[in-house]
């Protein structure tokens, strides 16, 4: 359990769990995950109108095929009334989500990659009048993040249509979100942001972009662009502060991540311990010496969390986190890159109400 500074030692506590006594990181089993939420509450809301936002071209154009051949279709004949609309350009999604009226609406649904999950969130954390309806997550991109830890990994009929029957039924939990306030390159303030899924600096942000050049590879643009940046063995400096504790200098460090929920990217259980409504943010960032390290840790990271145990990552369950670099560096947030350090991110228990 966390600390009242929300810090937790992992490596030995899960290897207790494990039964691993010594050996070396590779040979430990995989954390045993906690389940997606901490509590056991839930509220119930009646749907009969859902304004659906939807990206056309996500995965391959197939969020559109799964709209038109499942969702709007499972949805009317349940007796829902669909108002679905396309984005038509990058931050589409979220303008819709901001501005669009709400008013007798049920759920506001987003279908598409993480990214367009973001752009539906931020827009939504924008309006005047916030949480007038819960929020729904259909999976219709390559990396579908945060449906996986609800139990929709895939952009396929099988779950497309168990998200929907979700939404029908009507149960809502409350899940807690990252507040970002962030740098412009200049200096000054960026507007706010919201995550609900992975803020990350060093080689996560490198490797997601590259991976945005290799869209026509699916799933697997993801374990190359990383493979790629590893090997390039980039090294940064940066000075993290966790909570109120004392700032602590990662030189040199790879890669920082903060998540809301265990899984990034295509399927891949970054931060095995968090869960959705904690109010905690799980933070971990790495420090491997070679490159076979950074391959090793990258490899444990696919064998379901075992990183979490390696010597070279520090894991941490916090509140509030500030992350400072010598000069402004990008940072990603859900699959974007967005604004400069310094950045500081802090958790915003129960922010918004998503049907699970």
């Amino acid at each position: 359990m966390p600390s009242a500074a929300g810090k937790v030692d992992a490596k030995p506590v899960l290897a207790q769990k494990a039964g691993c006594g010594g050996g070396g990181a590779a040979k430990w089993a995989p954390p045993a995950l906690p389940r997606a939420f901490d509590a056991v509450d839930s509220a119930q809301v009646s749907v009969k109108k859902v304004l659906l936002i939807y990206n056309p071209v996500s995965g391959k154009k197939l969020a559109k095929k799964l709209v038109d051949r499942f969702v709007v279709p499972q949805l009317t004949a349940a007796g829902v009334e669909v108002d679905a609309r396309p984005t038509e350009r990058p931050g589409h999604g979220a303008e819709m989500a901001q501005t669009l009226p709400l008013e007798g609406v049920d759920a506001l649904v987003a279908i598409g990659g993480d990214g367009t999950l973001s752009e539906v969130v931020n827009g939504y954390q924008r309006r005047e009048v916030p949480g007038i309806c819960p929020l729904g997550f259909i999976p219709g991109g390559t990396g579908n993040s945060f449906c996986t830890d609800i139990g929709l990994p895939k952009a396929n009929e099988q779950w497309v249509s168990e998200a929907v029957k979700r939404i029908v039924a009507g149960r809502t939990k409350k899940v807690d979100l990252q507040r970002i306030e962030g740098s412009a390159a200049d200096g000054t303030a960026a507007p706010v942001a919201w995550s609900f899924n992975i803020v990350a600096w060093g080689l996560g942000t490198d490797a997601n972009a590259a991976a945005e050049g290799m869209r026509w590879m699916g799933p697997a643009r993801y374990d190359v662009a990383i493979l790629k940046e590893i090997m390039k063995f980039k090294r940064r400096t940066a000075t993290i502060t966790v909570d109120d504790g004392a700032p602590m200098a990662l030189d040199p460090c790879m890669l920082a991540c903060l998540q809301n929920n265990k899984h990034t990217g295509a399927g891949l259980c970054c931060a095995p311990l968090a869960q959705l409504d904690d109010g905690l943010l799980d933070l971990w960032f790495g420090a491997p010496k070679s490159r076979a390290a950074a391959i090793e840790i990258q490899s444990q990271i696919e064998g379901g969390g075992k990183h979490i145990y390696n010597e070279a990552v520090n894991y941490h369950r916090c509140r509030k986190v500030k992350l400072e670099t010598p000069q402004p560096t990008r940072y990603m947030v859900d699959g974007d890159l967005r604004d400069y350090t310094p950045v500081q991110v802090e958790v915003v228990p129960g922010a918004i109400s998503v049907f699970y």
